[in-house]
């Protein structure tokens, strides 16, 4: 499914289907941000800080630590502004949506005056939106493959075949035991997905993230 999309209807044409599912444990959950001193989860948090401190780097962020405040802050539930206004904030409690995170960066531009923070390509290093635990290695994307061995992300490109990781790990001379505690040991069952679909003389449009059997966030798109 995550190769090539699934389509399907009825024989007269009077409904169809499609849906595309991308793989959502595939970077670092934005959530590991906030998972400091938390049992099991601190190499989660220490490698998360350090891409986040190597984004913020790259980006030349006036004030990253202010930014890494305001995230903290959105997972800890601590109250928050948009464009100076009290906002009502995510009721579960150490999650970020990928719309709630682009308010924060909002709310960082306007209140540091530093455009920076768009120029940083944020979901090709950390998904949002749900609380997995795990790393799925067989859809890791390229970018954060390259920054967690320090291998050239031209490299990964080229030679990185998804769903052999451990050999393309093992013609680098590196090992995928190096974070034996943040990969899951097999293929995780987390996915974004989008359908269309059409009914009689309507289409539709809706997104959920398919969850090891759940479906969660479920977003009607319109027509």
């Amino acid at each position: 499914l995550f190769e090539t999309p699934l389509g399907f209807g009825a024989l007269n044409g009077e409904f169809g289907m499609s849906i595309s599912c991308a793989p959502l444990a595939n970077r670092f959950n934005i959530s590991w941000l906030g998972m400091d001193g938390k049992k099991g989860m601190q190499k989660h948090y220490d490698k998360s800080l350090e891409l986040f401190e190597m984004l913020a780097d790259g980006a030349d962020l006036r004030e990253p630590n202010k930014l890494f405040e305001m995230i903290l802050a959105e997972l800890k539930h601590k109250s928050g502004t948009t464009f100076g206004l009290q906002r009502r904030i995510n009721k579960k409690q150490g999650i970020i949506t990928f719309k709630k995170f682009q308010h924060i960066l909002d709310d960082y531009r306007y209140e540091v005056d530093d455009k920076k923070v768009y120029r940083i390509a944020w979901q090709k290093y950390f998904t949002f939106g749900h609380n997995a635990t795990k790393l799925d290695g067989d859809f890791i994307s390229e970018e954060l493959l390259a920054f967690m061995y320090g291998i050239e992300l031209q490299t990964v490109r080229e030679d990185f075949v998804r769903g052999e990781l451990k050999t393309f790990l093992q013609d680098n001379g590196e090992e995928i035991k190096a974070y034996k505690e943040i990969f899951s040991p097999k293929a995780l069952a987390i996915a974004s997905c989008k359908s269309a679909y059409s009914f009689r003389e309507g289409s539709y449009r809706f997104s959920f993230n398919y969850m090891n059997g759940r479906v969660e966030n479920f977003e009607f798109l319109g027509e």
